[in-house]
């Protein structure tokens, strides 16, 4: 697996209360932990779209 998805599936895990902010290491307040991981799939796709532009 690729950081996205570990992310991805992290976001998801923590949406349906699977697993908790603090057994990923993202501290104890959930909303924090889901805003973070958004920001990094976030910078992530950018890189992705970066990539993409500068190869074409």
């Amino acid at each position: 697996m690729d950081q996205k998805q570990v992310l991805e599936r992290w976001l998801n895990q923590l949406k349906h209360n699977e697993i908790s902010s603090d057994a990923i290491g993202l501290g104890p307040d959930k909303e924090v932990a889901l805003r973070r991981i958004r920001e990094e799939l976030q910078k992530i796709k950018e890189m992705e779209k970066n990539q993409t532009l500068s190869t074409k």
